[in-house]
């Protein structure tokens, strides 16, 4: 009974609380019932009104005229015309309803259009609205036939591209080139690496003066649409003429308007070369080769030759000009010609006299050969034990890997010296890599001291990489110039443990102003001043070599630092001075007040005194075992406190009073002090002991952990302080809280100095080797500055620099890279790097040597095999020789120049499928970087050719891959690379294009040594793909003007499509604030769709370049078929 009493008393309180909640939510939530006929009225009237029964007279004229339909309601009709003529729609309401007499607002909307509005209050202002709906369809669904519109676009086969491709290397004098084309041109360019700046003839007529390209291995694109004129439908001859020119890389690009088929080109046309006639190129065979013959025009009075592959197909000389042709059974009988086909094939053409094995005459090359004598070179070949001494005429010294480093080393530097100077005008310098780097040979080609100097060679010091490539910018600086070509071979077997920096910049303290929040200094060994200002930190000219051990700044001008032998120098807002020497005692803190009240204090117990004219020995404050102060700070002019060895602390009360023994705390060396006022104040002790000052007493805070060494502490405010330590630790500690570890930078790094500018800028610093150490307000980090690192001395300095080769980087590996960059920028010099013995175990080390390469413009090797080591070297030097050959023939003249003529061919007879119907596309895509690049082709398109175009400056085209296919390797022709073509463009065998294709390129000097490319490599590619698309039945048909962006961001604006369209609406690809096209015309429609077939990537931007006559539309008007559209009608009444 009591149970059923409580759940009717719980029934009776839910109901309760049920009410309450209903009467006080219904207000809230209730919405004033709104009567509003006249919406309902409009509707009716609208609905029920036919056209011809409005008495209108301009009505009844549009009637007349067919406008409009007199057996369509008002609703009807002006649905109807808010899809063909909106602003009719608009002035028909607008009549229909002009004698509406209310005093409500009200509007008429057709879906998202408003076509009729009468309103005192602004619709988006609106708190109440009440909507009568009506749905039409069929534009009434009475029945009554409309007429629709179709309209299909389509891409014109009329504009085609034609390339005509230089080789790897054209040269050397005035070039020439063939290209081909049938129709009108639209456009033409060239894009090039050459040597030097030239004017262009186009069939012969002058086309405009034009510059070298940036770089060996960075193209320059020219345009060529001002001289388009002075090319012809038919044959064409572009020349270069120049002094001593040289194509390393390029094509000339025609785009045309043509009715012809496009077909493959079957003659290959050489280049035409004014000079010395020197030719690395490649055959690209896109098909199964059936024959070939060729055709050689040429007035060479020395003997030349033509190697296709590793095949000498010709042998020849003239000094008159003539022409040879070689039969396709000569070729056949040479060549294996499945081997040629769907490839590209290295080929040559040179001149025997100036081939690599020949008797040169010359050369320009000016190489410094740096070789590694640091102890470590002592060790045997493949491990870091002690290595047997060998003489080069020894068996063993390749082939037994317990032969010491430095006696394969010495084997290698003469072999590479031989060859170097079999040019006779090439020159070598020698470098010995150690402490310093005060131990060289300058340029010469005086075989025998260089050969002396090697022999004698002897290891046993440190590594200071960085000092011997200073040496080497030094030796080509004084002795080079910019028409030789420069290089800088680097060996070593070990890691950077030596910096070339003036010192080190081991930093003992730092200051921030008062006032300022953007200048501060930190002091340190050897008188090393840095500074932060501008929002950077740079050195500063040092006022001292003496050590600086403390610094306060006042204000911007106004600062002293302190340091040993009594030392005293002042800021003055531009530079630092020495101020005086008081003695020779150590002082280590100062602090100002202001401009006439400053302490210093120091060992021995002495305290010196500023007045604002000078610096006094103010006190010498003796006590048992002596008085060492270690820091000082005042507050303000009556409190200030210096704290000592053995926990001694001294205050100062102001006026002339002396200091004196405020308290001790016992036997601990009492590191750091800051007061922030006068209740709050920190000391950091030796032995891991943080007091705090309360206004009275300095009393025990807190110990930090095991091994924990404080050094400096810093308040930012009354709740935030830092105190850095000498193990790389920073602690923090906010409000009230425990002091807790914030950062652990290296147990390397000391931190002897902590300073916080404002709460999202700090700093803490000590030891170079942990840099400097950076509070963003959240967390720290470590960077360093150039002024670490940034040495071009060629002495060593040691700064105790870790060496573990875990380590991703040291300061002395940053400063051998910051000295090969320099090198490469400043003088145009090669740097290779060559790592000697095991040093691919060794990260740090192997970090290093790519580094030096990477920013030299270099390559990178390492072996710990003698004989690898010795091919390495050998690679090197013939490339270096082959290099100075190439600029040798550049610069020769008289009767040793010759004419290869630009009507030379190679013709090829392939089988290859027909071309597809559809539009032909040639598009370009550049590699992501120095190796890589990717491509794409449209889905149910035909790849109809693909070619990889490679600039690979000195080097060689070594190796094509496309998803992980091999498709050229000049590997295989043999390992000499010198008697090797090297093409320009690769092709890409149709059958291994996929819609998403992966491309990687590298070049080589060997086949043992493989480095990266260029990053403005392309590939280009064509294809077939019929391009088309019909819109649905669309109420209208008039089109707009058009603004389309491609790929490469370049525009077309304001295409009218069709072209008889003469109004003003814009349409967009892609959108314009949203805004594409409108879907209600039949022609708009046709054409963004075909834009989005074009649009490979989804990206919005079109991947094709076409042009404005390439985009063609036909239409087709469809009478009779009733118009499936339909809408909402709405009429709001709002308050």
């Amino acid at each position: 009974m009591k149970r059923g009493i409580f759940f009717s008393i719980d029934a009776l309180l839910s109901f309760t609380i049920i009410l309450m909640i209903i009467l006080i939510a219904f207000p809230l939530v209730k919405m004033n019932k709104y009567d509003a006929p006249i919406a309902r009225d409009i509707l009716v009237t609208l609905s029920s009104l036919k056209m011809g029964e409005i008495s209108d007279g301009y009505i009844q004229q549009l009637i007349i005229e067919g406008t409009l339909d007199q057996n369509k309601t008002a609703l009807e009709q002006i649905g109807a015309l808010t899809i063909t003529n909106e602003t009719l729609a608009k002035a028909i309401a607008t009549i229909i309803l002009e004698d509406l007499e209310t005093n409500e607002n009200i509007g008429i909307w057709y879906g998202n259009k408003l076509i009729y509005s009468r309103n005192k209050t602004a619709y988006e202002n609106a708190s109440n609205v009440l909507t009568e709906r009506h749905i039409i369809s069929g534009l009434g669904g009475l029945g009554n036939e409309t007429s629709g519109y179709s309209a299909r676009a389509f891409l014109s086969n009329t504009h085609l591209t034609a390339y005509s491709y230089f080789g790897g290397y054209v040269g050397e004098g005035n070039i020439s080139k063939r290209i081909d084309y049938s129709g009108n041109i639209s456009s033409a360019e060239m894009e090039l690496v050459i040597n030097s700046n030239f004017t262009l003839y186009i069939n012969g007529i002058n086309s405009g003066n034009y510059s070298k390209s940036p770089s060996e291995t960075t193209p320059a694109n020219y345009s060529l649409n001002n001289y388009k004129n002075n090319f012809v439908s038919g044959e064409n001859t572009v020349e270069l003429r120049g002094l001593n020119l040289y194509v390393a890389g390029g094509y000339i690009k025609i785009t045309y308007e043509t009715n012809a088929n496009n077909s493959q080109e079957t003659k290959k046309y050489l280049p035409g070369i004014n000079g010395i006639v020197n030719l690395y190129d490649g055959l690209s065979v896109n098909g199964q080769l059936n024959s070939m013959d060729i055709f050689l025009h040429y007035k060479i009075p020395y003997q030349s030759f033509l190697i296709i592959g590793n095949t000498t197909i010709w042998n020849g000389s003239s000094s008159i000009e003539n022409t040879t042709s070689i039969t396709n059974a000569q070729i056949s009988s040479l060549l294996n010609y499945n081997q040629l086909s769907n490839k590209t094939t290295p080929i040559r053409f040179g001149s025997q006299n100036f081939s690599f094995n020949s008797n040169n005459t010359g050369g320009n090359a000016d190489v410094i050969l740096i070789t590694d004598v640091s102890g470590s070179m002592n060790w045997r070949m493949n491990s870091d034990a002690s290595g047997i001494e060998r003489n080069c005429t020894n068996p063993l010294t390749f082939s037994d890997p317990s032969t010491s480093r430095i006696s394969v080393a010495r084997c290698l530097d003469l072999q590479f010296v031989s060859t170097i100077l079999q040019s006779n005008n090439n020159r070598v310098g020698l470098v010995s890599l150690g402490s310093s780097s005060n131990s060289y040979v300058n340029l010469t080609n005086n075989a025998t001291l260089l050969n002396n100097t090697i022999n004698n060679y002897a290891a046993g010091q440190m590594t200071c990489i960085s000092c011997a490539i200073n040496r080497a910018y030094l030796m080509l600086q004084q002795n080079s110039n910019s028409t030789r070509q420069k290089y800088i071979i680097t060996m070593t077997d070990g890691v950077a443990n030596i910096r070339s920096t003036p010192q080190c910049y081991n930093i003992k303290d730092a200051s921030i102003t008062n006032i300022s929040s953007t200048t501060a200094f930190a002091i340190g060994e050897s008188g090393a001043i840095t500074a932060y200002t501008n929002s950077q930190w740079v050195s500063v000219k040092n006022a001292s070599t003496s050590n600086l051990n403390g610094v306060d700044l006042l204000n911007n001008t106004y600062g002293f630092a302190v340091g040993n032998s009594y030392q005293l120098f002042r800021w003055n807002g531009t530079s630092w001075s020495w101020q005086q020497d008081l003695g020779g005692d150590n002082l280590y803190g100062v602090s100002i007040f202001n401009r006439t009240l400053a302490f210093a204090a120091g060992d021995n117990g002495k305290i010196a005194k500023w007045n604002g004219t000078s610096w006094t020995e103010y006190q010498t404050i003796t006590g048992s075992g002596g008085v060492n102060f270690k820091d000082i700070k005042l507050l303000n002019a009556t409190l200030g406190f210096a704290i000592a060895n053995s926990g001694r602390i001294f205050r100062w009360n102001g006026s002339n009073t002396n200091w004196y023994e405020y308290q001790d705390l016992g036997n601990d060396n009492l590191k750091s002090i800051d007061m922030f006022n006068g209740t709050y104040g920190i000391i950091a002790s030796d032995s891991r002991k943080i007091f705090n000052w309360n206004g009275t007493s300095w009393n025990l805070q807190q110990t930090l952990g095991t091994g924990i060494s404080p050094a400096d502490v810093d308040i930012y405010n009354s709740t935030l302080a830092f105190i850095s330590t000498t193990n790389g630790l920073i602690y923090k500690k906010i409000g009230n809280n425990a002091w807790t570890q914030e950062a652990y930078i290296s147990t390397n790094s000391y931190l002897n100095t902590i300073r916080i500018i404002n709460n999202t800028y700090g700093f803490a610093v000590g030891n170079s080797i942990g840099g400097l150490i950076l509070w963003n307000g959240t967390s720290w980090n470590n960077t360093y500055p150039g002024y670490y690192y940034q040495g071009n001395s060629t002495n060593g300095i040691s700064c105790n620099d870790p060496t573990g080769c875990t380590l991703l980087q040291n300061l002395a590996t940053l400063n051998a890279n910051y000295s090969s960059c320099r090198v490469y920028k400043d003088l145009n010099a090669t740097v290779h790097s060559i790592g000697f013995g095991p040093v691919s175990t060794c990260g740090l080390s192997a970090r290093t040597l790519l580094s030096i390469a990477a920013c030299g413009n270099g390559s990178y090797y390492a072996s710990d095999n003698a004989t690898q080591l010795q091919q390495i070297y050998e690679n090197i030097s013939q490339s270096i020789v082959q290099l100075s050959y190439v600029q040798q023939t550049a610069t020769s003249s008289g009767n040793t120049t010759g004419i290869l003529y630009p009507d030379s061919y190679i013709r090829l007879n392939y089988t290859s499928p027909k071309n597809p119907f559809g539009l032909i596309i040639s598009l370009e895509k550049q590699f992501e970087n120095t190796t890589y690049g990717n491509f794409s082709i449209y889905l149910n398109s035909t790849i109809l050719d693909a070619q990889v175009t490679s600039y690979s400056g000195p080097r060689w085209t070594d190796k094509l891959k496309i998803n992980g296919n091999t498709v050229y390797n000049l590997s295989i022709y043999g390992n000499s690379y010198i008697s090797l073509g090297d093409p320009y463009s690769v092709l890409i065998p149709k059958s291994l294009v996929l819609n998403q294709n992966d491309v990687t390129l590298t070049t080589a000097i060997a086949p043992t040594n493989t480095s990266a490319g260029s990053a403005s490599n392309k590939i280009i590619y064509t294809l077939a793909k019929n391009f088309s698309s019909f819109s649905p039945i669309s109420a209208v048909a008039q089109g707009c003007q058009w603004n389309i962006q491609f790929e490469d961001y370049t525009n077309l604006t304001g295409i009218r499509i069709p072209s008889t369209y003469s109004g003003s609406n814009q349409c967009y690809f892609p959108p314009n604030g949203g805004f594409t096209h409108d879907p209600n015309d039949a022609f708009q429609v046709a054409v963004y769709n075909i834009l989005r077939q074009l649009d490979l990537n989804g990206n919005q931007r079109i991947d094709p370049k076409i042009s404005e006559q390439s985009l063609q539309i036909d239409t087709s008007q469809v009478n009779g078929i009733p118009y499936t559209w339909q809408t909402e009608v709405q009429i709001r009444i709002w308050s």
